[in-house]
């Protein structure tokens, strides 16, 4: 009888052990907490220009209305901060204009479905480099620059001494044949009168 009883104790506990690891492992899920499980820019990128925005993705949705995200700059001062809306698992905040070159931190404090907040910050550095396309207006300025110094540079004396002589011998040039045409003709003119003046047998009045 006795050792009946003890047999069924033992077999008691033992379901009972299973029933208590059983229902540890089902509330081993239900108590843990969501989490980050990716950030856009990764944390502590070095970027030659900002990025266009900072998105944080945890392994839950969240919770629409109860997110924060804060852009800080090196010295703890919030450069922007906005209450984002979720995209499912996802949220962002989009870099602010006209920032200068230096050191970020990115902060977040979100609600996800399972009604805890989860609360975080990543840090980025912006360096501030300029692409290297920048360099072709430079390039066009010069040229133009350039030009316009050619074109408006005088001409030198003996530039302008030199143009000048060549203009007369190029007239002179040009007005031989006129000259000789016209010698040829007015001699021809003269034989003309004299030949009628000898055929007339008379002298021409003065």
């Amino acid at each position: 009888m006795t050792s009946d009883l003890t047999r069924r104790l033992g077999q008691g506990l033992a379901a009972l052990a299973v029933i208590v690891a059983v229902g540890g492992l089902g509330a081993a899920p239900a108590s843990a907490h969501s989490q980050l499980t990716s950030t856009t820019p990764a944390d502590g990128s070095v970027l030659a220009v900002p990025p266009p925005e900072v998105r944080f993705t945890f392994d839950a949705p969240l919770l629409q209305d109860t997110d924060t995200i804060s852009i800080n700059d090196s010295e703890g001062n919030v450069v922007k901060s906005i209450h984002p809306t979720p995209e499912g698992d996802s949220v962002a905040i989009p870099w602010p204009e006209g920032t200068a070159p230096g050191e970020y931190q990115v902060a977040y404090r979100v609600v996800c479905g399972d009604g805890h907040p989860v609360i975080g910050a990543i840090n980025l550095t912006v360096n501030g480099s300029a692409p290297a396309a920048s360099a072709a207006p430079a390039s066009s300025t010069a040229a133009a620059a350039s030009t316009q110094t050619a074109a408006t540079t005088p001409a030198t004396p003996e530039a302008t001494t030199a143009a000048a002589s060549d203009a007369p011998a190029s007239s002179s040039t040009s007005m031989l044949p006129i000259i000789i045409g016209a010698a040829v003709l007015g001699a021809a003119v003269i034989a003309l009168i004299v030949a009628l003046v000898a055929r007339r047998g008379g002298t021409p009045a003065a």
